[in-house]
């Protein structure tokens, strides 16, 4: 799983710089040319755009698997955060809201660096398509219409958010090296848990845990990633789930639940098995 995830990350990347390179000599080909008829200006636009938005897609696919392993690798070594900054902190790559949070700030601020980058992303690669213009030069007495390649206009809109990604890379390949796996964000993944009486206490079954926002019961729960033992549910040959560790003052599991976890004993504890 590790191997694959690292080279579906890498090679996301690789193929984005790839493109890019592409898409600077598509531009070079055309730069001094003759304009042809409209449908072929159209034409050399479209194919500018299309090449863009590869570049994109490629980079944020790479970046997306870069905030999959440094958010489990964050709530593995964190000492406990709120499941309401975790359950925002998990939906960045769709939801932007976890960054204006300021406990998923001290949650990992590395996630927020590459969150950050993740949404900016687009921006940047908007200069793109506007690096080929076209100009007017006069030929006798003629005027002729010209495609002019601005490189510079180019290079920035790929270098910058490239060596961005590329860093994000390496700190994905650093937290994968670090816990010896990968982690997945899959539907299939995610449904296989390990339930016991300590969670079933603390996730009533009028609570609304599927929806947004979380109850305040669920979002004030502090929880972090730890090793399990004596389930059915083994990874990679170690069991790992989301342990129960504490509670924001004011958690209205307060009373009832925690005194649950420290009555039952290990056997008991309030996980969630995860990949």
């Amino acid at each position: 799983m590790s191997l694959i995830t690292v080279l579906s990350m890498l090679g996301s990347l690789v193929a984005g710089v790839a493109v890019a390179v592409g898409h600077h000599f598509f531009y070079l080909s055309h730069d001094g040319h003759i304009v042809g008829t409209s449908a072929d200006q159209e034409w050399v636009l479209r194919i500018g755009t299309g090449l863009t938005f590869l570049v994109r897609f490629f980079y944020s696919f790479s970046l997306g698997i870069v905030l999959v392993q440094v958010f489990w690798g964050s709530f593995q070594n964190t000492l406990g955060t709120t499941m309401g900054t975790a359950d925002r902190a998990f939906e960045i790559r769709t939801n932007p809201a976890a960054l204006f949070d300021l406990g998923f700030w001290a949650f990992s601020p590395m996630m927020v660096f590459h969150g950050i980058v993740y949404w900016l992303l687009p921006l940047a690669l908007v200069i793109a398509p506007s690096s080929l213009t076209i100009t007017i030069r006069r030929n006798s007495d003629e005027l002729e219409l010209l495609y002019e390649y601005h490189r510079r206009n180019l290079f920035l809109a790929y270098l910058i958010p490239g060596v961005l990604v590329v860093v994000g890379c390496i700190v994905g390949v650093i937290n994968i090296m670090g816990s010896t796996k990968s982690y997945s964000s899959t539907l299939s993944t995610v449904i296989r848990t390990s339930r016991n009486e300590s969670l079933d206490r603390l996730i009533q079954i009028t609570d609304r845990n599927g929806g947004n926002p979380l109850p305040k019961n669920l979002a004030r729960t502090k929880v972090r990633l730890a090793s399990l033992y004596g389930t059915s549910v083994a990874l990679d040959g170690e069991n790992f789930a989301i342990e129960i560790v504490g509670y924001v003052s004011g958690n209205m599991a307060d009373n009832g639940t925690r005194q649950a976890h420290r009555g039952d004993g290990q056997g008991d504890e309030g996980r969630l098995g995860v990949q």
